[in-house]
């Protein structure tokens, strides 16, 4: 791992959940973040991107219930949520298209080649910036992106 991606250290909130028996149009994966945590995370996909070899670092993600992000639905019927407690990213620079995501207990293990990392990277950025309510494809998980509701 390249000295760069070692040294990296996370700030700010990440928040990853999925719905249990949600409508369809609100299945898969749901991320948000707040202005640091877009940021931190923007600044761990370019080193990684900048890594000519492979890479893995491990992000530490919140609740999302606690700050209320998972109320996305116009109704106070919220689903039941499955969480994610962490998100391991991992690098692999000599696969530009590849994207395999996988789910094991509270891991979302993501390992994707440059492209997808770059697409990553814009999601994340966008979602820092305001722009939300989108999703995107990471190999079998659709990951939709919504802006940092207010905590309470």
């Amino acid at each position: 791992m390249s000295e760069a991606v070692a040294s990296w250290r996370q700030r700010g909130r990440l928040f990853l959940w999925r719905y249990q028996d949600a409508p369809r149009m609100y299945a898969g994966w749901h991320f948000t973040a707040d202005a640091a945590g877009c940021q931190s995370c923007s600044e761990l996909i370019d080193l990684l991107l900048m890594s000519n070899e492979p890479c893995m670092r491990t992000l530490t993600l919140d609740d999302p219930s606690k700050v209320h992000a998972h109320h996305i639905f116009s109704s106070d019927e919220t689903p039941r949520i499955e969480i994610a407690t962490k998100l391991r990213l991992r690098s692999v620079p000599d696969q530009p298209a590849l994207a395999e995501t996988r789910f094991v207990e509270t891991v979302f293990d993501a390992t994707l080649g440059r492209q997808s990392l770059e697409g990553l990277g814009v999601s994340i950025r966008d979602t820092g910036a305001g722009k939300w309510d989108f999703s995107e494809r990471y190999g079998d998980a659709r990951v939709s992106f919504w802006r940092m509701v207010q905590e309470q």
